[in-house]
């Protein structure tokens, strides 16, 4: 149970850091682009980005437990 709350954290962790650092390039890139501050695509990005990478996470999480328990 603790070992896979710990699991959750840390891809959350992950997935937030990664959010951040892209939403922050996007919505400056966005800015540039236009030479205005508005509200646009780039906010549904930040999203997605965080959802690939959480995914990801827990599938990359998954697969060290499996090749952990192969190999012990």
């Amino acid at each position: 149970m603790l070992r896979r709350i710990v699991q959750q954290f840390f891809a959350a962790a992950a997935a937030m850091a990664v959010t951040f650092l892209t939403g922050n390039w996007a919505v400056q890139y966005a800015y540039e682009r236009r030479g205005y501050q508005a509200a646009g695509g780039e906010y549904l990005f930040i999203p997605v980005v965080y959802f690939g990478v959480y995914t990801a996470a827990g599938f990359l999480s998954e697969w060290i437990k499996q090749q952990v328990k192969e190999q012990g």
